[in-house]
């Protein structure tokens, strides 16, 4: 998930602790929806879209070690209590990062802090 989501969850906490001190010392977790799940195949085809130089393949799957079909956080308590939820969807959030690895890697550190910062402002104008 991007990095803008879980930060924004936390920043939401560290507000809402100043206006409820019961608060202090709870557990939250800051991600998608319970609705908004995806197989790993699923997000390097998304992810592939921003690579267009990439030929990413889906090896076969069997003889393969075990792997749990699911992993996922259950972020209920935070849209309860705090009041929050996940703004970016799936392919939102799967652009983003691609697009900050692309940058990264094709056109250097300045180019990906550049992105970051035009990120952190859509973000947060959304």
């Amino acid at each position: 998930q991007h990095v803008l989501e879980p930060l924004s969850g936390y920043l939401t906490l560290a507000s809402s602790l100043s206006a409820n001190l019961k608060l202090n010392g709870e557990s939250f977790n800051f991600g998608p929806s319970d609705l908004d799940t995806y197989t790993v195949e699923d997000l390097v085809i998304e992810i592939a879209k921003f690579f267009p130089e990439s030929n990413w393949s889906i090896e076969d799957k069997k003889n393969k070690p075990h792997e749990a079909n699911l992993l996922s956080l259950d972020c209920r308590k935070a849209k309860k209590i705090l009041n929050w939820e996940s703004k970016l969807n799936f392919n939102q959030t799967a652009e983003w990062t691609s697009k900050w690895y692309h940058d990264y890697y094709t056109e250097g550190p300045e180019a990906a802090v550049n992105l970051t910062k035009k990120q952190i402002n859509d973000y947060t104008n959304d």
